[in-house]
């Protein structure tokens, strides 16, 4: 019905509201995983009537859009903030984000963040299934390994799980590049999926800390 509308009054006043971004496009360049990008997209209404951003929706959500402009009379410009956080991603991404506007019988606009994301630490695997077992069933084992990939020399500076009964081992693979950790969880276990996390401080800028997740469950037979 809106939409009916917007036509009738164009229709009628041969008034019609136009949109032009200036670069729908942008390049990031190249950045380190785990930080946020942000940019502003700017915008001209080019129509003869007032130009009305209805909806500006991330496709995914890792990205979401700040403050923009809602309203533009034409001839005149206005923004949309878009923020992208870069975490869990690596290499070559593109992330879209829907905008819609008034203007009668247009598609969405679809505006572009791209670029190469460059991992900092690697964490391989950010999950760990230990496996299933009895409540006085022996050990569980997973490992986790952590692998460097800038030139300040990796050191673990600390270890802590939330679980009572994990312990932990590192081995030292190369020297301040890559180390695997022992994860070991002891009997008594509990008959329920338990998901437990492993807290790890490193010296790297920008991964000071990493959290990974380990679990298991447990069964009566």
């Amino acid at each position: 019905m809106i939409g009916i509308l917007l036509f009738l009054h164009s229709c009628i006043t041969g008034k019609i509201p136009a949109i032009k971004f200036e670069n729908p496009i942008y390049n990031f360049g190249e950045v380190d995983q785990g930080r946020e990008v942000s940019y502003t997209f700017t915008y001209r209404n080019t129509g003869t009537d007032m130009l009305e951003i209805t909806s500006v929706r991330p496709t995914c959500p890792c990205t979401a859009p700040g403050v923009y402009t809602k309203e533009v009379a034409p001839g005149k410009t206005g923004s949309i903030l878009v923020v992208f956080n870069t975490k869990g991603y690596k290499g070559y991404v593109s992330k879209s984000i829907k905008v819609e506007t008034n203007i009668p019988d247009s598609e969405p606009i679809f505006l572009i963040m791209e670029g190469k994301i460059n991992v900092i630490l690697e964490v391989n695997p950010e999950k760990v299934w230990l496996g299933q077992t009895r409540k006085d069933g022996p050990p569980l084992t997973g490992t986790v390994t952590l692998k460097n990939h800038v030139d300040t020399p990796l050191e673990i500076l600390k270890i802590q799980s939330s679980g009572e009964r994990c312990t932990t081992k590192i081995n030292t693979i190369e020297e301040g590049d890559e180390y695997t950790i022992d994860i070991t969880v002891s009997p008594p276990f509990e008959m329920e999926q338990v998901t437990e996390t492993l807290a790890i401080w490193t010296n790297i800028e920008g991964k000071e800390l990493v959290v990974i997740k380990y679990y298991y469950y447990g069964v009566s037979e």
